[in-house]
């Protein structure tokens, strides 16, 4: 559910963000959200931000995570 499984992950990318918020981080954003978009490879973001909080198992297949 959202509350068990989302919620609690995203607070940890609002987190991470917070620890990582920068001018590149915003320009990587720009761009994958851009290449995202134009082409639907979610996996992308997963190489662009390596060291993004890992998603629960539950996630990992709808978020295109690297080890799903």
């Amino acid at each position: 559910t959202y509350s068990d499984q989302i919620a609690p992950y995203k607070g940890e990318l609002e987190s991470w963000f917070v620890d990582n918020c920068n001018l590149w981080l915003y320009f990587k954003c720009l761009v994958a959200t851009l290449v995202v978009v134009g082409t639907s490879n979610s996996k992308l973001v997963w190489w662009i931000f390596p060291n993004l909080p890992t998603p629960p198992a539950s996630l990992r297949v709808d978020l295109g995570y690297l080890s799903a």
